[in-house]
């Protein structure tokens, strides 16, 4: 999409006017060119894809001998040293810094036919140049600049600049005669801190697995212990599967965390939190939880010269974020107790019903999706209610820790999340 959109930019912005050349040409509308830079553990890898009218437009590199507006591989052949000396010498690199010189090794004809030139890629003729750097540490931040192309060829040259490997996602950039530079850098320790702590406000599925295990806990020492467990079990997963030693399908993660709201809630519902011990359920799903995490940092990425910074600083993050949703919470639940005890079990009750609701939605989506692989209308409510009537069965006569019954609440539960599904239907009819 990144690329769709540079190339959609590149040709509003190649409509400047015409400049002369020096044999008196007009230089051609839509001179692009395209910058790869691979980050790699031990090398630095790039491709410069370019269209061969542009370089015939820079006279002074002599390429064009037939003067057929294109090259041959013997004119390339022939010019090498006058072309990769232009390049070399227009088109820089930095890395942390310092200057890293290129030196193109390699050649072919073709490459333009990408996202970046679209359906114009059958317009020109395109030839790709290519090499290595060997670097012995992955650098933390590139700089490219060029002056290829804007003095003495096209004026309204653009070069569109991508970088991978820096920051695990990829990097994009333009360069053109007014911003002949671009910087790229892998995001600090703070940057990975502020991912993690937005992402765990925003996934209302840990968020909820989080809340039910707030219904198994009745006093401090356990509540210490429920947060102390699912820290350790989901940042053990989290670290193991970001540096690639153990992974978990997302078939298999997604509804399991979906399944865990259900499962700790009504299994907490009918303990109390006298009997719970929260801290088991929340050891033992946090490891599932934790791939979950680290199947959110996959989207980003782990910078190579620096993995264990940036894999903290978002586990930190997921703390943090943690923190900032269970502390009013407690707060509130003490507050209430200290002002209105008797409105606890109300509380509990309704608050219980309504978690409960949530989870069977979340399931029946999830499973619907992932399981099913189904997006009809009634997949996601068909699910919900299977999976209710497998609760109600393991529930039979249960009864909460108040002493009212179980199975009414899962019935209400399941009556607001059919409610909520009718009323998507409805909306998307």
């Amino acid at each position: 999409m990144l690329r769709t959109a540079a190339a959609l930019l590149l040709a509003g912005l190649s409509g400047a006017p015409e400049a002369s050349l020096p044999a008196g040409r007009a230089p051609h509308p839509m001179s692009v060119s395209h910058l790869q830079v691979e980050v790699g553990e031990r090398q630095i890898g790039f491709e410069l894809t370019l269209q061969t009218l542009t370089l015939v437009e820079t006279v002074s590199l002599g390429l064009d001998r037939d003067g057929d507006q294109e090259l041959s591989e013997g004119e390339i052949a022939a010019g090498w040293d006058a072309l990769t000396g232009y390049l070399e010498l227009g088109l820089q690199l930095q890395l942390d810094g310092e200057p890293a010189p290129l030196a193109f090794s390699d050649w072919r004809f073709g490459g333009g036919g990408s996202e970046l030139v679209g359906e114009s890629s059958d317009s020109f003729q395109w030839m790709t140049l290519s090499g290595r750097l060997e670097r012995p540490a992955p650098p933390g931040q590139v700089s490219v600049s060029s002056e290829l192309f804007f003095d003495d060829g096209n004026p309204d040259h653009r070069m569109f600049v991508a970088v991978r490997g820096l920051a695990g996602a990829e990097l994009y950039g333009l360069v053109s005669a007014p911003e002949r530079s671009c910087d790229f850098a892998a995001p600090p320790f703070a940057g990975y801190l502020g991912f993690g702590f937005q992402h765990v406000l925003q996934g209302v599925d840990h968020l909820a697995f989080v809340l039910a295990l707030l219904f198994g806990v009745g006093r401090f020492a356990s509540l210490l212990a429920a947060v102390t467990a699912f820290t350790l079990a989901h940042t053990l997963t989290l670290t193991l599967s970001a540096l690639r030693v153990v992974s978990l399908e997302p078939a298999v993660v997604e509804p399991g965390i979906a399944l865990s709201v259900v499962a700790v809630l009504w299994l907490h519902l009918a303990q109390g939190p006298g009997k719970a011990r929260p801290w088991i359920p929340a050891l033992a799903f946090g490891l599932l939880h934790g791939f979950g995490f680290a199947g959110v940092l996959g989207d980003i990425g782990l910078p190579p010269h620096a993995r264990i910074p940036a894999l903290l600083g978002f586990n930190l993050g997921v703390e943090a974020g943690q923190l900032a949703f269970v502390l009013p919470v407690v707060a509130a639940g003490a507050g209430l107790a200290a002002l209105r005890a008797d409105l606890l079990p109300l509380a509990r009750r309704y608050g219980g019903i309504l978690l409960g609701a949530f989870g069977l939605v979340l399931c029946g989506e999830v499973v619907a999706e992932r399981w099913l692989g189904s997006s009809s209308a009634w997949a996601a409510p068909a699910a919900a209610t299977v999976l209710a009537a497998l609760l109600a069965l393991l529930l039979g006569r249960r009864r909460s820790a108040e002493g009212g019954p179980l199975l009414p609440m899962l019935g209400t539960s399941l009556l607001l999340a059919l409610s909520y599904a009718a009323g998507r239907g409805l909306a998307g009819l």
